[in-house]
């Protein structure tokens, strides 16, 4: 997965080139290899929603586990890409709620970006 959008605090966890770059050279994560269970992969070869769990190692500071909604987009015929939106997981959010509004929130915003597809 390509890496085409970061808001602000994303962008703060983020190398300074990371424009069109895979997430796993984006974002400081501890194993490369997360790609072979990568949420947003199967999100887009299941066609639907995901939520998952990621940590993030700055290079200044404690790690920051984030929770993810991953969503598909692109028609179904050309679907190949993901929206993944990023939220602080404060301790205790790992509840059903917090996974649910993770998981709506990204497909809100899906709704409202363009996906250029």
């Amino acid at each position: 997965m390509e890496v085409v959008y970061l808001n602000e605090t994303a962008r703060s966890l983020a190398v300074d080139d990371w424009y069109g770059r895979p997430c796993w050279h984006v974002l400081p994560v501890r194993d490369p290899s997360c790609v072979w269970t990568c949420a947003a992969v199967r999100a887009v070869s299941l066609a639907e929603s995901l939520y998952c769990e990621e940590t993030i190692y700055p290079k200044h500071g404690a790690p920051v586990t984030l929770g993810v909604g991953v969503v598909p987009v692109g028609e179904d015929s050309t679907r190949g890409d993901a929206l993944l939106l990023l939220r602080l997981k404060s301790p205790g959010g790992g509840n059903d709620g917090f996974r649910q509004e993770v998981i709506r929130a990204a497909e809100d915003l899906q709704a409202r970006v363009p996906t250029g597809r």
